[in-house]
């Protein structure tokens, strides 16, 4: 770099790097040279240079201050990434060290110098803003490339800290709670079939016992039925007359006077409720129990078929079926003893009791019984069903 002195106007080549204190060898002038200090870039104005060696150079403004006691100006330049340059005369350069203040000369420009001299006396009215010759000098700059870089890496660095993370986090916590909910999901399901199998088991001891209520109440009733009967009984005992009894416990017939029973007979009684083929619908088939009386005796009796009887068989009911295409000979033997309601004691077609609860709700007796039955038992006669 060219140094003039601002004393005696010697110039000579400077080496050395900025800043430095300088004595001029002709005069002995001491004088202080500083750099220039650079700033961030403000423009976008971009330089086309020619350097003295080598081609075009293309030169980024930056904004440069050149500072001095009694001079402050602004210059931009720039250099692309390196970390100084060479400054020529060429024309291209006019514009590149203007400020608002002041017009560049063609070849030369003001740079920062500062005087000062322990031993002589600054004269009055010398300009310390001495003009340097602008060929050799050397402009000093910061690297603003990786500052940049490292700032945008910084800004991506917090950025992940502030919204990436607690994302991740977020995402983290999410699917925690997402496996904490299906497994959740899994024990509420067990739960619910525990309670479903508790529900069934409680419905199935609701309904069995319901049907021992059921049956209780049925035994009740039938136990009330069975003293009222066995009190009738103790007063056709106290009377000394005939009398039937019939035990659907046992399946017998007694035929007694008193308390002495003179007869005990095989017998089949109702086999109870049944669901029928034809329609699908219950019917009671059981014997009533209760006191009943023979209203009627008959011979060679006819019986007409039920609608009950088609259905059973899961035969289609025939329509407008009149008396007579409903009557059936020895289906009930030779013997029968009315008891009222639909109910009689009768025999069968083939004469055989196998003392069974298997019969629509009569009394039914083998062939001989019913017939020494019939010869006992007349008209008017009780019969006790318990």
């Amino acid at each position: 770099m060219i140094v003039q002195c601002p004393s005696c106007g010697n110039s000579g080549e400077f080496k050395k790097k900025l800043p430095a204190r300088l004595r001029c060898n002709k005069c002995n002038y001491s004088f202080q040279v500083k750099p220039a200090s650079s700033t961030q870039i403000n423009t976008e104005r971009v330089w086309k240079v020619k350097g003295e060696k080598g081609p075009a150079v293309s030169l980024r403004v930056l904004k440069f201050r050149v500072k001095a006691k009694s001079l402050s100006r602004e210059s931009e330049i720039s250099n692309e990434g390196k970390d100084w340059i060479k400054v020529s005369s060429h024309p291209d350069l006019k514009d590149m060290l203007t400020n608002s203040n002041e017009s560049p000369r063609p070849d030369t420009d003001r740079a920062t110098v500062s005087t000062e001299n322990s031993d002589r006396k600054k004269e009055p009215g010398r300009n310390h803003q001495l003009p340097l010759q602008t060929e050799n000098i050397f402009i000093w700059h910061k690297r603003w490339k990786w500052p940049a870089s490292f700032g945008l890496a910084s800004f991506a660095l917090v950025a992940a800290f502030v919204f990436f993370i607690p994302l991740s986090n977020n995402v983290e916590k999410l699917d925690s709670d997402s496996r904490k909910l299906k497994s959740e999901n899994v024990r509420l399901r067990g739960v619910l079939t525990q309670a479903d199998k508790k529900i069934g088991e409680l419905e199935e001891k609701l309904l069995s016992i319901s049907s021992e209520f059921d049956r209780v109440k049925s035994s009740s009733e039938e136990f009330k039925k069975t003293k009222n009967i066995l009190e009738d009984i103790k007063k056709s005992i106290d009377s000394h007359k005939l009398y039937l009894v019939v035990s659907l416990a046992e399946n017998k017939v007694y035929v007694k006077i008193g308390t002495k029973t003179l007869k005990s007979y095989v017998a089949s009684t109702g086999k109870g409720e049944k669901v029928l083929k034809g329609n699908g619908k219950s019917y009671n088939f059981l014997t009533p129990r209760g006191k009943r009386i023979v209203n009627a005796r008959e011979k060679n009796p006819v019986w007409y078929k039920p609608n009950w009887a088609w259905l059973e068989q899961g035969i289609e009911l025939p329509a407008n079926l009149s008396i007579e295409e409903r009557a059936v000979k020895g289906e009930l033997g030779k013997y029968r003893l009315k008891l009222g309601g639909g109910y009689s004691i009768h025999g069968t077609r083939d004469g055989i009791v196998n003392g069974k609860k298997e019969t629509h709700g009569c009394i039914r007796m083998g062939r001989q019984d019913i017939k020494d039955l019939f010869a006992m038992v007349k008209r008017g006669t009780e019969v006790y069903i318990y």
